[in-house]
Parts: C-alpha cells; structure tokens; sequence
C-alpha cells in the first residue's frame, strides 16, 4: 500500500524542508497531530524509497581519543531507507582548559573556528550558552533527518553533513518518471552540495517547497516548556523522529537538550484498537488522516 502515493494523488503538498517533514493538505485542513505521530516516520522511509535518496537520522555521539593520538566525537546516524549504520567524526579536544586533567562523560571542548561550530551554525540549531556546553544540546539532533555524502564505506564526509530538503517538486518528479532524481549528478544520490550552506539558502529551499504557506502542517513533538533554549534563540522548534524499531538505536534522551517522548518505532507502533498504519486499508488509513473525498 503506497500511502505517499495516496497523499500526492489527493494534492496534498509534501516534502522535507530543513530537516523535517512538512505536510500542505490540499482541504486545508490541519493533519491531525496524532496521525502525524503515527504516520510520520513510516512516510519518510517512503519518501527515501521513492526519491532513492539516503537520508539519515542521528542516533547518539560518543567522545574519545582515535588511534591514541587525535581527540574527537563520533556522531552515529542510521539510514533511513536501507537501515544501515553511518558515522561521521568531528575534531574536538577533551582537555580541561582551567585546570590540568581530562574532561569526564561526554563533554567536550570544540574549537572556536571548527568544523563542528560551523556546523552547528549553519544548521540553524539552538545555541548553548557556551562552546563548552554544545554537549548538552547535540542530541536535539534526533528530532530532524539529514543528508550528507558518503567518504568511504560507512563514514559520512563531515563537511557535507547538513538539515534534509527534499522538496515537493522532487518527489512528484521521482513518482512521474520512475526513476531516482539522485541521477541528475547530485554526487551519489544526494542534495548535500545543493541544499547544505548558509540559513538564507535553506529558507529558499523552505519557501520554495511551500513552508511558508498559511496552512502547512510540521508536527512540533517537543512540548513548548520540554525544550532549552529553543524560544530565546528563534530557531526551528525541534519535534522527536520515529525510529527504526530496532533495539540497536536507541534514542533515549542524552543530557538536557530533548525531554519530550520520542515517537513510536516504525516497525513497532504500539499496539492499540486501531490497526498499524502499513495494515490499514486506504479508507481506514485516509479516514485516520482527514475526511475522504467523495
């Protein structure tokens, strides 16, 4: 059962613009935030499956010390349409800078010209009240997908690392002609070149994908008194992911930055009255989502 296929057929406008998923009905009609949350996870495996595009979601980042040489923090990411696990490394020191010895748990110190401050900045994401602190606020990472070009076997390249867009266009295209729009020389099926860089140009690919509309619909999961530092910065208010289901990626909520309830396995929703979204028929999943056309 092709559920996106069954959204775009009724005009409803979809993508993923900046990292998450953005839904326009065309009733203009608010999707139901419990719909979303059921819906969500298992519409951007689809999405990945259509445009044959990886897109990645963060799972957790761990400190240390490479080859007994080089300090750094690898973040962990799994894929969302093959399921397989990707990592990336970032250049961080685990030195105290007040006092000799080396810093415990997951903190860290990154450089002030970095690549993980950059990073961060383009991103658009909420900033902690010091570079010391960034610990504290990585796993707000989880609550959007990403994109970045593969360096070699499973390692992302970090400097291509940067917030999904897909827009709407790319997806009614990728259904139309049946093939991947990552064959239009995208550097291996990826918009990481052209949808990575400064916050002006992914609010271009945000506007042009229909974010701006008045009847958009992008499910905040994150209560508004959850979250740190999300309202003084005036960025893009973070919402938990549906993961892959399995034990292997966990998403528990590391330090202070999320700590709302993450969303319910793709291949393990919770069992309940109504059936799982992928064992409904298309009258009891549409029904779920708005009323049916007639």
């Amino acid at each position: 059962m092709v559920k996106l296929n069954d959204l775009i057929n009724r005009g409803d406008v979809i993508s993923i613009t900046n990292g998450q998923l953005n839904i326009i009905p065309k009733s203009g009609r608010p999707v139901p935030d419990s719909w979303l949350y059921s819906n969500q996870g298992y519409l951007l495996k689809q999405i990945c499956d259509v445009v044959q595009q990886p897109i990645y979601q963060f799972l957790n980042f761990t400190v240390g010390r490479y080859s007994n040489r080089f300090d750094g923090l690898t973040m962990s990411f799994i894929d969302l349409h093959t399921h397989e696990d990707y990592f990336t490394i970032f250049n961080v020191s685990l030195n105290r800078k007040t006092r000799h010895g080396r810093l415990t748990g997951k903190r860290f110190n990154p450089a002030a010209k970095g690549a993980l401050l950059k990073f961060w900045n383009l991103s658009n994401l909420p900033k902690p009240r010091r570079p010391s602190e960034l610990y504290k606020k990585i796993n707000i990472m989880k609550n959007y997908v990403w994109q970045a070009e593969v360096s070699e076997g499973s390692k992302l390249y970090t400097q291509t690392l940067c917030l999904a867009n897909i827009t709407h266009e790319q997806i009614l295209e990728a259904f139309s002609c049946g093939i991947s729009v990552a064959n239009r020389g995208l550097g291996g099926g990826i918009l990481a070149a052209s949808t990575c860089g400064s916050s002006r140009e992914q609010s271009e690919v945000a506007s042009r994908s229909g974010k701006e509309s008045f009847n958009n619909h992008t499910w905040q999961g994150v209560a508004e008194d959850q979250t740190t530092c999300i309202d003084s910065y005036g960025h893009n208010k973070p919402r938990a992911l549906t993961t892959t289901g399995s034990n292997n990626y966990d998403i528990s909520n590391q330090g202070d930055a999320v700590r709302g309830n993450t969303f319910p396995p793709i291949a393990s929703l919770k069992e309940g009255k109504k059936a799982k979204p992928q064992d409904q028929t298309n009258a009891e999943w549409l029904a779920d989502y708005g009323e049916l056309d007639t």
